[in-house]
């Protein structure tokens, strides 16, 4: 939260390790590692993932098949090859 022009989505884009910002000197320290030394799927595999406030629809996906897609990638990193779909 916070005014038009704050940083928000910059902040965002720069944890996340989007190719157009370049870290000259920070750390982001998430479950004791810092992220800017992972790369970008490296931190989606730690739990972080950007959203869209208004994503484009992919044809023949549903919200809950991707849903379930994102639990069974956490879920398999920590339990192992077990999935929530059958």
């Amino acid at each position: 939260m916070g005014e038009n022009g704050s940083g928000k989505s910059t902040l965002s884009k720069v944890i996340v390790g989007h190719p157009d910002y370049e870290i000259t000197e920070a750390s982001v320290v998430f479950k004791g590692e810092n992220l800017l030394e992972l790369k970008p799927e490296e931190r989606s595999h730690a739990g972080l993932f950007m959203s869209f406030q208004t994503p484009n629809e992919i044809p023949g996906v549903s919200n809950m098949d991707f849903l379930l897609m994102a639990a069974n990638v956490i879920k398999e990193k920590s339990m192992g090859n077990q999935s929530y779909l059958l």
